[in-house]
């Protein structure tokens, strides 16, 4: 419990991982203590509420919708 719906490996070596919440949704403990977990060891962790916040998680890396 606690992972990512999303985990997406990118050309660069990096990682980021995507939760799909609904609008007002919140992460369970077990996904927030996962989130600090992944942060800490360089990983980009998003909260995805709308198709708006994904468009600007994949902009920071360089893709679009």
């Amino acid at each position: 419990a606690g992972m990512a719906d999303l985990i997406v490996f990118l050309p660069d070596s990096k990682v980021i991982h995507i939760e799909f919440k609904r609008l007002g949704g919140k992460l369970s403990e077990a996904q927030d203590n996962w989130k600090k977990k992944l942060e800490e060891i360089g990983h980009k962790y998003y909260v995805i509420h709308s198709s708006d916040d994904l468009a600007v998680a994949l902009t920071e890396h360089g893709y679009s919708l």
